[in-house]
């Protein structure tokens, strides 16, 4: 709900797997991501949030991934970093600390998206 306040479009998945086909039916769709951001627990039905990290790092261009977990440890941090994740965040988290990572990852997805369409225009 916090997210939807602060004017982000949220599409919900019930597992890892459902994760990647949403992902895998956008791109197919549109050619490219519309997603700004994967949010995604650690533990879930299906693949774990880091099968989740992995798939993904086999898209082209994919978008970044926050995890969340209440299970967190410094091997699961160091896991999830090198797999590419922009945050671990272990709950409960502070729902301040939580949006501010969604802003900066967002705003980097976008700002990033805007200097390659900018170099294909060179």
């Amino acid at each position: 709900m916090s997210l939807r306040k602060d004017g982000h479009e949220i599409t919900q998945a019930a597992d890892g797997t459902e994760i990647l086909e949403v992902l895998a039916a956008d791109c197919s769709t549109t050619g490219h991501f519309t997603f700004d951001l994967v949010i995604s627990d650690v533990r879930m039905p299906g693949w774990s949030g880091l099968d989740v990290l992995v798939g993904i790092r086999q898209l082209a261009d994919p978008p970044p991934v926050l995890l969340i977990t209440a299970f967190g440890d410094d091997n699961l941090h160091e896991q999830a970093l090198h797999l590419g994740a922009v945050a671990t965040l272990d709950k409960p988290f502070d729902l301040d600390d939580f949006r501010k990572v969604v802003r900066d990852a967002v705003g980097a997805r976008k700002s990033d998206a805007l200097g390659h369409f900018a170099g294909r225009r060179e």
